[in-house]
């Protein structure tokens, strides 16, 4: 008998998966014969937080005594940034775009960001008819009805 970690899985219904099966062929599909001629473009946000990330499993001290163990010290309300990014298909890569401290992305910013940083960078490298936007599901949340908005724009 070994000793394991318990690993974190994501919770998929019935609904869930009924969803995925359904999609999941047509991107494959519209991947291997239609995207050779798109470029397709992937965009995130990551918040990055100044905080020590203490993985208690994997950074262990070696000392006689635990009061020799140096305590990682939090605070409650970490200084962080949002940083903005969208990369392509073809290898280019925005600059990063620095959101403002304190902003909650909610569909309304999203979009300006989207208008302001991300249309000019696809302006400048390619004919926007051969562009695929492609967008990670959290991002989708965000979006709600600004979506037909922004790719009709």
């Amino acid at each position: 008998m070994l000793s394991y970690v318990r690993r974190r899985r994501n919770l998929l219904t019935e609904k869930a998966k009924a969803i995925r099966a359904e999609r999941c062929p047509k991107l494959l599909s519209f991947l291997k014969h239609k995207a050779s001629s798109k470029i397709l473009i992937w965009v995130d946000e990551k918040k990055f937080v100044v905080d020590a990330e203490v993985n208690r499993q994997n950074q262990q001290v070696i000392a006689f005594d635990p009061s020799d163990v140096p305590p990682v010290l939090q605070t409650k309300h970490p200084a962080s940034a949002m940083v903005f990014g969208a990369v392509a298909s073809d290898g280019a890569i925005t600059d990063p775009h620095f959101i403002k401290a304190g902003l909650r992305l909610g569909t309304k910013e999203y979009l300006e960001i989207l208008q302001t940083v991300l249309l000019p960078w696809i302006d400048q490298h390619w004919d926007r008819s051969d562009v695929v936007f492609l967008q990670d599901l959290r991002v989708q949340g965000v979006f709600g009805q600004g979506a037909p908005v922004f790719c009709e724009g």
